[in-house]
């Protein structure tokens, strides 16, 4: 795209900002998805603990991250703590269980656990 002056140049980029703040506002209506974190690393965790009550943080899974070796592969913890996870939309932290394992996703800062099944 070649500009050739200032007041065409304002027009464009007015134009992408809108574009870009309705492709936004489609993607928070939707809610997050696989398909948001498309391309951001994720990680398989264990379920460590489902905490269905917590006055500060609400229901949610304690996940352990997993690191894979061997022939065939074989899952060991990847760090020493569990971390606070909730469940993808649509789920409740009953749909999970201890020892399941987990596909880990972090869209728009918040910490998901996907069931792989």
């Amino acid at each position: 795209m070649q500009v050739r002056d200032l007041q065409q140049l304002k027009r464009v980029q007015e134009q992408l900002l809108e574009e870009y703040k309705v492709q936004q506002e489609q993607a928070r209506e939707a809610g997050p998805t696989r398909s948001a974190a498309e391309g951001a690393p994720s990680w398989i965790g264990r379920v460590s603990g489902v905490v269905s009550s917590d006055e500060e943080l609400g229901p949610h899974l304690l996940v352990i991250k997993q690191s894979f070796a061997n022939t065939p592969p074989t899952p060991s913890n990847a760090v020493s703590n569990a971390r606070v996870y909730y469940p993808t939309p649509g789920r409740d932290v009953a749909d999970y269980s201890e020892d399941e394992y987990v596909l880990l996703l972090r869209v728009d800062g918040a910490f998901l656990a996907d069931k792989l099944a």
